[in-house]
């Protein structure tokens, strides 16, 4: 399996030039995209169609019992902890029955596994949710969606190897699934000391494979912000970003920064909404400072009005000013609750 991840890691690597973290991604949406073309022909799909119609309700309504009692504050910490248990428990509990139930019946429907593993390892019953992997890898080893899924938990509890030689082949078997790629450089990423040691290269070699990983990704799904962003903030991370003393270091150092910035360029263009665009335009005026940009820099913070980003708003204009630019004078944002997201 070592031979198979290496082997994807130089495909990637020869047919791309190196141009970045986020949550690992539970591959859900082909078991759904599965379900919905089978449907009409077998009873047995239709069954499967209800049952993640089920699941997916459930989950809507623990998200917002969860968002509600991050709000309210009217309960001691405790009780509410408590209560929150409960509401969860009880919402969790109807969805749980039908999975098992279903299984009972249809003990070898390895997708019906690899739908009732993310649900129990969303709801916090990881080594449940491993089991019905693993059985579902055992029933059907061709579907990407268990190894992918697998991959995740190791990379969470290790060990290490086992996250990336699952997904190796999660994407020798589906090489079309942007999550997977996602998933792989995100791994490498942030485990490439590692990684580098179990593949036998350099931890350039490595970060320059996680990159690729991430463009490979961004190709296969263009209009992904969270990805969009995640492959920007990579950047960041890249030897050569900071401190650089030799001129040759200050080139490397400029060429990362102006690639840096073109993907923080792409996310905004994919941004959702208001907020998005002002995270995003946070980034993009740290790094048009990074590289002298001033002018670029002031435009970019003269659209931050909100005020979750007035902090480092506020840090940013305080550095621009003091490189020898006069800052605007300062908006005063409406009020909110929420300050920046530490990134």
């Amino acid at each position: 399996m070592n031979d198979l991840l290496t082997g994807i890691l130089t495909a990637l690597l020869s047919t791309n030039s190196p141009a970045t973290i986020s949550n690992l991604i539970n591959s859900r949406a082909p078991l759904v995209k599965a379900a919905l073309q089978a449907v009409e022909s077998d009873p047995v799909e239709a069954e499967f169609k209800r049952l993640m119609e089920q699941d997916d309700e459930a989950r809507e309504r623990i998200d917002s019992v969860i968002q509600q009692n991050a709000q309210d504050d009217s309960a001691k910490p405790a009780l509410k902890r408590l209560g929150q248990a409960e509401q969860l428990e009880g919402l969790a509990a109807p969805v749980r029955k039908a999975y098992e139930a279903f299984i009972a019946k249809h003990p070898r429907h390895a997708r019906a596994r690899i739908a009732y593993g993310s649900f129990l390892n969303e709801i916090a019953e990881e080594g449940a949710g491993l089991e019905q992997w693993l059985k579902a890898k055992e029933i059907d080893p061709k579907d990407p969606a268990a190894w992918n899924n697998l991959a995740n938990h190791y990379g969470h509890n290790g060990p290490l190897t086992n996250a990336l030689t699952h997904y190796a082949k999660a994407i020798e078997l589906n090489p079309h699934e942007s999550v997977y790629y996602q998933n792989l450089a995100a791994t490498l990423y942030l485990f490439r000391v590692q990684s580098a040691d179990f593949l036998g290269k350099s931890v350039q070699e490595v970060m320059n494979a996680s990159m690729q990983m991430y463009h490979k990704a961004m190709e296969l799904d263009p209009s992904n912000f969270r990805l969009a962003t995640d492959v920007a903030q990579s950047y960041y991370g890249l030897p050569g970003f900071k401190g650089a003393k030799t001129e040759p270091e200050m080139i490397k150092q400029r060429g990362i920064s102006e690639n840096a910035l073109n993907a923080w360029t792409n996310a905004f263009r994919l941004a959702g909404d208001d907020i998005e665009r002002q995270g995003v335009l946070i980034h993009m005026a740290r790094l048009s400072l990074h590289l002298g940009r001033k002018s670029e820099a002031q435009a970019a913070l003269n659209s931050v009005t909100n005020a979750m980003f007035t902090s480092t708003r506020t840090a940013l204009l305080r550095k621009l000013q003091q490189e020898g630019r006069p800052a605007a004078e300062e908006k005063t944002p409406a009020k909110a609750s929420a300050e920046e997201p530490k990134r």
